[in-house]
């Protein structure tokens, strides 16, 4: 089957993971960047359309992505309708017989073929985000905006989901008849996945952190857990991933910004206890996953998909976004207990291995094109 996947960019690597998932079981696809150069023209152009709602979409995008200017450029009424039409342009030119799109910036093509969407947000959901302090608020978009957003879901022949949460809002605040919405998961961007986990963690007990948006992913309540936590366990070590370095903390290890490739190692290290990323606000988590494939029990927060991809109590612990206490009590539990951390280790790697591989995933894909 020859399949075209529309995308906005890399998408944390979850594009080139999917499409050869698919490759491998025979698909033929094409990936096409309907974003494509959009940033650097529309940068050329310096301001959108004239039309009052299309200014009050781009005041709002600026809001809401506070100087990350491709996401910015993304999501305007503008770069919706320019990339709909390379879109277009690419189901002319490839002629495939389905089209996997990724998000809704921009229209389903037009063609007589199946067309699906692979989603892990709404607009909806980033509306009821409550305000919270060092976070910028959530932009409200343009009437012209949110009308586009519906029209895509009700367009397509079916939305897939990386979450049952984002599933209930396509639902819920779409109103797209449930029968045409599925959960298929993701899968951690690891070729190959790792083997089996060795045993309980070596020595010093060691808690890991990736996320290069320090503040949206917890990390003022991670220091300030890990700090009570460490009056404990004396020992136990931090390992700060992706912000820039901060200043010098007992037991704390600012790593900076790794490559992809450079990661793996980490979540190998016969020391790592734990992996922690206390997120106030997460769309899905992969990195969970990637932790979980190395048997590393994870701590998250009861926001949004993470409860679905930590078990609570068996995976790793689920705590409240913004609550140093319960993160501590937490991180405490697993650096102190290493049967416990390698017991709940194995579970991740064994729920990653059983339902969120990008094998899986594709299979789940071409099943509903069949």
């Amino acid at each position: 089957m020859r399949i075209l996947y529309l995308s906005y960019g890399a998408q944390s690597g979850v594009v080139a993971s999917l499409a050869g998932a698919l490759r491998a079981r025979g698909a033929d696809v094409t990936v096409v960047d309907a974003a494509e150069g959009l940033s650097y023209r529309m940068g050329r152009l310096k301001l959108p359309s004239p039309r009052p709602a299309n200014v009050r979409n781009v005041l709002a995008a600026r809001r809401q992505f506070s100087g990350d200017w491709k996401h910015f450029f993304l999501c305007t009424d503008l770069a919706f309708g320019r990339m709909s039409r390379a879109a277009e342009r690419a189901v002319e030119r490839e002629r495939p017989g389905a089209v996997i799109q990724a998000g809704v910036l921009f229209a389903p093509p037009r063609a007589p073929v199946p067309r699906l969407l692979y989603i892990d947000h709404t607009y909806a959901i980033s509306k009821r985000y409550t305000k919270v302090d060092g976070l910028p608020d959530a932009g409200r978009m343009s009437g012209d905006y949110e009308a586009a957003e519906r029209a895509a879901y009700h367009a397509a022949d079916a939305v897939l989901t990386m979450s049952d949460f984002v599933r209930r809002s396509v639902i819920d605040d779409y109103g797209v008849d449930p029968g045409r919405v599925h959960v298929i998961g993701a899968g951690p961007n690891l070729d190959p996945l790792p083997g089996e986990p060795a045993g309980p963690p070596g020595w010093p007990p060691t808690v890991l952190f990736v996320g290069k948006d320090f503040a949206r992913k917890g990390g003022p309540a991670l220091l300030e857990a890990f700090r009570a936590a460490r009056g404990d366990v004396p020992e136990a070590r931090l390992v700060i991933v992706g912000p820039p370095a901060g200043g010098p903390l007992p037991g704390v290890t600012w790593a900076g910004r790794l490559g992809h490739g450079e990661m793996p190692a980490l979540y190998a290290a016969a020391s790592a206890s734990a992996f922690a990323l206390p997120t106030l606000r997460e769309p899905f988590g992969l990195v969970f996953l990637e932790a979980m494939a190395f048997g590393l029990p994870c701590v998250g927060t009861n926001v949004e998909a993470v409860p679905e991809i930590i078990e609570d109590g068996v995976t790793g612990y689920v705590v409240p976004p913004g609550d140093a206490a319960a993160l501590s009590v937490a991180l405490r539990s697993l650096l102190r207990d290493r049967e416990a951390a390698s017991r709940m280790g194995r579970a991740g790697w064994e729920k990653v291995r059983n339902h969120y591989t990008w094998d899986a995933v594709a299979g789940r894909v071409m099943e509903f094109l069949a």
